[in-house]
């Protein structure tokens, strides 16, 4: 787990939102900056993690909680995020990070 004072990059966390909407999950994949996650601003970007898999071919496996789905990208509130689950590996991000790069055509 990350010791930073801040949702780092590459860490899932529960999230609150502030509309609840059923079979929705609670968890999301950190993916902006860590420049960003640092600085005092009250939104961080995220995507969602969810338990069973879409039919998107951009969503990357993450055992044992599910998928992460780049199509879900959002921006979270901080102060929102309510507990630090688990710390993806790097070789996961890098998978997430091409299912964003074709997602947004980067």
């Amino acid at each position: 787990m990350s010791t930073a004072a801040y949702p780092a990059r590459g860490e899932i966390w529960r999230y609150n939102p502030v509309i609840v909407r059923e079979n929705r999950s609670d968890l999301r994949l950190i993916v902006s900056t860590d420049a960003v996650n640092a600085a005092n601003v009250p939104t961080l970007v995220a995507v969602h993690v969810v338990a069973q898999q879409t039919e998107s071919l951009l969503s990357v496996t993450i055992e044992p909680y599910g998928w992460a789905v780049a199509g879900t990208l959002e921006q979270v509130m901080r102060r929102r995020l309510t507990e630090r689950v688990t710390v993806v590996p790097a070789e996961t991000m890098e998978q997430v990070d091409v299912a964003l790069r074709a997602y947004l055509e980067l």
